[in-house]
């Protein structure tokens, strides 16, 4: 009970001399666990679907014949259109 104190009080000190640095290393702690305990390591280019999507359709080039109207078939296929 002792030691739980001791640690709220210096946890507690610590906060109200650097507020901004105890967030920021609590933040680091948490994100390193987050490293050693994941799975592994997915979808860093999620964000790349929606912006060459959207940077083709401002060229005005469907780079990929994403577009129904380059698509006579009109069926989907791949990601939705409301991911988008």
């Amino acid at each position: 009970m002792k030691k739980e104190k001791i640690l709220r009080n210096i946890l507690t000190n610590y906060w109200n001399k650097n507020p901004l640095l105890f967030v920021l290393v609590t933040g680091a702690i948490v994100r390193l666990l987050a490293v050693f305990f994941s799975k592994g390591y997915g979808m860093h280019d999620d964000h790349f679907l929606v912006i060459e999507a959207a940077q083709s359709w401002v060229d005005d080039f469907d780079y990929n014949n994403w577009l129904p109207i380059n698509r006579p078939d009109n069926i989907p296929t791949g990601h939705s259109f409301f991911y988008v």
